[in-house]
């Protein structure tokens, strides 16, 4: 886990209330598909818990529902904003422990990590099926 300021390169609206927010910063704490990030938000006490959609070694991609005032507060941030941020939360996804053809099964909040999970596992050469 690491503390960092992470920038926001992109939020916008994938739905009425399902929202994209991109990230820049160090991205090296997360060491597999299916961890999460913690968000500190300005007039909030407790850090939002998100799930990491995907990243590459400069950012990361979080998808969001909007179920509260703290996702809600998130809507209204804009690009070049900065966010502490704790990184690399979570153990994630053992893939040594899937077959050839994995099957990924989520909803709501559980989609967005399988999303990486599927990457990581046909860059296995496994052929994951979802649900």
């Amino acid at each position: 886990m690491k503390q960092g300021i992470y920038t926001i390169t992109e939020n916008r609206p994938l739905t009425a209330d399902v929202w994209e927010m991109r990230l820049s910063g160090d991205t090296s704490p997360l060491t597999a598909p299916g961890q999460f990030i913690n968000i500190k938000l300005e007039g909030f006490f407790l850090r939002r818990p998100i799930s990491v959609c995907d990243w590459d070694g400069e950012s990361l991609t979080l998808l969001y529902k909007v179920v509260g005032h703290g996702t809600d507060a998130m809507t209204r941030i804009r690009p070049g904003h900065h966010l502490d941020t704790l990184v690399g939360l979570g153990n994630g996804y053992d893939l040594t422990k899937s077959g050839a053809r994995p099957l990924l099964i989520g909803g709501g909040a559980g989609v967005p990590p399988l999303y990486a999970l599927a990457k990581a596992l046909l860059a296995q050469g496994k052929q994951p099926q979802a649900i």
